[in-house]
């Protein structure tokens, strides 16, 4: 669903046609906080391809994609060396202060943790080194009418948070803002069955699966 439509039918749901420009600034925030920085799940949409990045020598920090929003459960980091065996090596995640503590000399990476806006390696890398890895990314902001990731695979979700807020901070209308919010429930609750059933289908699971 293209973004100018979105607006266009919750203007109709909240029979006002005067808040055209203030929808669209509430948008961004529901968007940035109560979809993708809300903490429960983050759906299948936002999954990141393989991304790469180099190591520097004698720098033990890594900067993060800038679209980085948080790391997939069981997706390692992984460091990417054609002239090793194995090629594709694991990093093991773990704090920065273990890091600092176990790994005082220079070397490989074996170990990283994640910090601010930073990867941070141990041993501190002792040669250029490449790693990668796939991470859940934020979505494109919809300041143009567009449809990103959002309006097309949770359009009913963008749309009953956004009722939400516009029926109870602007219209003051909290009948209104308690539909939309038993529509919030309904919303998340059909995205987390899709998003489960993708994680899952055609998927073997045995015992000790590593």
């Amino acid at each position: 669903m293209l973004r100018d439509t979105l607006v266009g039918l919750l203007e109709a749901r909240l029979n006002r046609t005067d808040l055209n420009a203030s929808i669209l600034a509430e948008m961004l925030l529901v968007q940035s906080v109560h979809l993708e920085g809300q903490g429960t799940f983050t759906p299948w949409f936002l999954e990141s391809e393989m991304s790469s990045a180099s190591t520097v020598i004698d720098e033990e920090r890594v900067p993060l994609p800038l679209d980085f929003l948080c790391a997939i459960e069981d997706e390692p980091l992984w460091l990417y060396d054609t002239t090793a065996t194995p090629v594709w090596a694991k990093l093991g995640k773990t704090s920065v202060g273990l890091l600092t503590e176990r790994y005082t000399a220079p070397g490989r990476p074996l170990r990283y943790a994640v910090t601010d806006d930073y990867l941070v390696l141990a041993p501190v890398p002792n040669a250029v080194f490449s790693l990668k890895m796939r991470y859940y990314m934020r979505d494109v902001e919809p300041t143009t009418n567009i449809e990103n990731k959002w309006l097309k695979y949770a359009p009913d979700l963008m749309l009953a948070v956004l009722g939400e807020i516009m029926a109870r901070q602007y219209l003051q209308n909290q009948k209104l803002a308690e539909g939309f919010a038993t529509d919030v429930i309904a919303a998340r609750s059909r995205l987390y069955i899709q998003h489960e059933a993708r994680q899952h289908a055609g998927r073997t699971y045995q015992m000790g699966e590593d």
